[in-house]
């Protein structure tokens, strides 16, 4: 409150994490929807969502000139489990997509459709010029990155004649897309909400927002630090079902390259009239992943400006897949549908599988786990004692169910391998596939009840946000301090300052609890319950009073000042 919209702050404190263009769409969800609200919170998220499932859907269509697999690609991308994750919550990622998924269907019908095309170079330069605002260059990155591979790629000369370099050819398919007004009016849309800063912020955040957030990372990383392998780790859960299924296309691609010899060459032996557009994709994700992979900072969110490309190429895939399982080739027997062997049945296999697999086992993991400790109690006592302490404060488990429910969740997974075994042996694939999506999105939201995040509500955080308001009510001038790993004690659900400290910052914790405590204000903190021996010793917490709660699962410690 009182703060200007460019100069962001975060309790009290100049924010200089990000840019500001989301956190403005939130200020009018809040607006619009009559204040500060969980779905206020998430109403940019949820719509943006459907923004770009809608995107895709123009892309694919623009790309392949089938309503048909269009339709498929946006159900793929809406499936995808980082992809519906993301929109419970208050992110800056999914936004940033829908600009980028815009810029991309511009490029799209600029290069493939009308060349000529003037309006789809200004939305193209715009959409990166707002991605950037939204969360900075990586968006812009992945898109310019991805489309100059295409271009490299794509822009060989044909048979017969002499190649061009790979620069030349980069300059020539550039040229397409190059619109100067377009450049300038990204940059003004940018230098819109830099220039406020820098004029009117202090130089330190101007400095940590526009060089340590963006260029800092890169040369001196401070969180988020993986090795270079960990998409190529995750990318198949997070990207499920289509990933699995565009590497083994990539496989494909590859095999009937070969098969195609010099004669066919990438033009016919591989997705007839499709290849252009599939190098398309492939440059999209590849460039996407590579670039992230030398990128020492890595979450799973980073590639969801990707995930079209994915789910395109997997559709194009399955229906390629198709077109060969129902060819017969007089003489060719190796051709007539084993395909569907070959491709499909082996990743379709490993990836669908381990959902049979494991929604058995999570509807008995209580008596599962109970099973376990008995048996680690003959070797070793102590541990089995931490581990039943660990299965009981698993409190998202549902062991406790009726029996009847576990039961038909195991006929009802039993009776999806057979459905699925049935359709891969007919060779129906767009049966399969739709057999595959639907148990994937059962089993994802079956299990975390958040199929729509708008009506999802946090009756812990409510009551507790309920609890603090009295305490205010009571005590206008009381401080509230969370000292902790995670972030659970938002006022989502009030309006009022809680200086929040992470596990990184104990000291800076203690010393404003001791300035706190000297001065004489009330205070009310709160830790995690582990946290407490960490805090016993200091005069706050000897004259504190104390309780236990839970948030969220995890045990909590309050203290308030008599």
């Amino acid at each position: 409150p009182g703060r200007d919209l460019f100069l962001l702050h975060f309790n009290g404190e100049r924010y200089s994490d990000k840019p500001p263009l989301y956190f403005w769409t939130v200020a009018l969800a809040y607006k619009a929807t009559g204040g500060v609200s969980p779905f206020g919170l998430r109403l940019p998220g949820i719509l943006s969502g459907i923004a770009c499932v809608v995107l895709c859907y123009l892309i694919a269509h623009t790309l392949l000139g089938d309503r048909r697999l269009a339709f498929a690609s946006a159900c793929v991308l809406m499936v995808m489990p980082r992809f519906v994750w993301i929109l419970h919550f208050g992110r800056l990622d999914i936004l940033m997509c829908v600009f980028v998924f815009g810029a991309m269907l511009s490029f799209v019908r600029r290069y493939f459709v009308h060349r000529s095309e003037r309006p789809a170079s200004w939305a193209f330069w715009i959409g990166l010029g707002l991605s950037c605002a939204v969360k900075g260059p990586a968006g812009p990155i992945i898109l310019i990155g991805g489309v100059v591979t295409f271009i490299a790629w794509n822009e060989a000369a044909p048979e017969g004649q002499a190649r061009l370099g790979l620069l030349k050819r980069i300059g020539r398919g550039f040229r397409r897309i190059w619109h100067p007004g377009g450049v300038a009016a990204a940059v003004g849309l940018n230098l819109a909400w830099i220039a406020p800063i820098v004029l009117l912020g202090d130089t330190e955040s101007s400095s940590d927002l526009l060089i340590s957030q963006n260029i800092g990372r890169v040369i001196n990383p401070w969180r988020h630090v993986q090795p270079p392998w960990y998409y190529l780790i995750n990318i198949g859960y997070n990207a499920f079902p289509a990933a699995i299924f565009a590497v083994w296309g990539l496989f494909f691609w590859w095999r009937r390259h070969r098969e195609g010899g010099a004669s066919g060459g990438v033009s016919v032996g591989l997705f007839g009239d499709r290849h252009a557009a599939c190098r398309l994709l492939v440059s999209w994700f590849g460039f996407a992943i590579v670039f992230f992979s030398i990128y020492l900072p890595k979450r799973a969110q980073y590639l969801l400006p990707m995930y079209p490309a994915i789910a395109i190429f997997a559709v194009v895939f399955f229906e390629r897949l198709a077109r060969d399982a129902s060819a017969r080739v007089e003489g060719d027997h190796a051709r007539d549908g084993s395909v569907l062997a070959r491709y499909f049945a082996l990743p379709a296999t490993l990836s669908w599988a381990p959902i049979v697999l494991l929604i058995p086992l999570y509807l008995w993991l209580d008596e599962l786990a109970a099973a376990l400790v008995r048996l680690i109690e003959l070797v070793d006592v102590e541990r089995a004692f931490y581990l039943s302490e660990s299965a009981a404060d698993f409190e998202y488990s549902i062991g406790g169910v009726a029996d009847w429910v576990k039961i038909l969740g195991a006929l009802g997974a039993a009776a999806a391998a057979v459905a699925f075994v049935v359709a891969v042996r007919r060779r129906k694939v767009f049966a399969t596939l739709g057999l595959l999506v639907g148990v994937t999105w059962v089993a994802f939201t079956g299990f975390f009840f958040r199929v729509i995040p708008a009506v999802h509500s946090d009756d812990e955080m409510r009551e507790f946000a309920a609890l603090l308001e009295a305490r205010l009510a009571e005590r206008p001038d009381l401080v509230i301090s969370v000292y902790g790993e995670t972030k659970p004690f938002y006022n989502i659900y009030g309006d009022f300052p809680i200086r929040y400290f992470d596990d990184e910052h104990e000291t800076a914790y203690k010393a404003f609890m001791t300035d706190v405590y000297e001065v004489g204000s009330p205070f009310l903190t709160i830790t995690e319950k582990d946290d407490a021996e960490e805090f016993a010793l200091n005069p706050w917490a000897v004259q504190a009073h104390q309780w236990e709660s839970t948030m969220d699962g995890d045990e909590i410690l309050i203290r308030e000042s008599p």
